[in-house]
């Protein structure tokens, strides 16, 4: 039997959405956990799914597999990324909504890569990469989102 991926989800605005694509997905993924600041609405979705709401990443079991961070970056008023990058430093593979500025994203993923190697198996991905090299003939690629 395939193990189920423990996932938590940060955020329970937009949040919502990926509470509900998890719960789609329940062969593949168990609902873990919630990390809000306590509004109603982060209430509700816990007890609506059945799941336990955290405060802060040191409150999370030792188990999690991955953290949909679906809070805003610092760019646009939040603290996303510094939720990222505690996740991050606990071993969590993240999930990280966008929009999240070049800066922020690259000390995410230069975390990332100290903390736990990752392996992409996904032929999506390098047909991506592929055409990505194509394009990059015609013009240099700045930034892709």
């Amino acid at each position: 039997m395939k193990k189920r991926l423990k996932a938590i989800v940060c955020g329970t605005n937009f949040g919502e959405f990926y509470l509900k694509a998890l719960k789609s997905a329940e062969s593949d993924f168990q609902i873990a956990g919630i990390i809000g600041r306590g509004s109603e609405r982060s209430k509700t979705l816990s007890k609506k799914y059945n799941v336990p709401l955290y405060f802060n990443v040191e409150e999370l079991p030792s188990d999690i597999d991955l953290a949909c961070v679906i809070v805003r970056s610092e760019g646009t008023g939040g603290d996303g990324t510094e939720l990222c990058i505690d996740l991050l430093n606990k071993g969590i593979n993240v999930i990280q909504e966008q929009p999240v500025y070049q800066e922020h994203l690259y000390k995410c993923y230069k975390l990332a890569r100290e903390k736990k190697p990752y392996l992409l198996d996904c032929k999506s991905i390098f047909k991506f990469i592929k055409y990505a090299e194509l394009c990059s003939v015609c013009k240099k690629i700045k930034y892709i989102f």
